[in-house]
């Protein structure tokens, strides 16, 4: 409900979470992205978990 109230007031707050198939691809151009956007929103929290293709998905599919 915080976050609701929050978004309504423009203060952006919250998680973002990232599934990456690979160590690579969350090194260079998603730290460069994620740079950006800790800028753009600094209240939202963000985690980049790695790990298989099959991981990942089934990451997806739990949540």
């Amino acid at each position: 409900m915080r976050q609701e109230a929050s978004d309504v007031r423009g203060m952006k707050w919250g998680t973002l979470r990232i599934g990456s198939f690979d160590p690579t691809s969350s090194q260079w151009p998603l730290s460069a992205v994620l740079a950006d956007y800790r800028r753009l929103y600094p209240g939202i929290e963000i985690h980049v978990d790695e790990g298989p293709d099959r991981q990942v998905v089934q990451w997806l599919m739990d949540r």
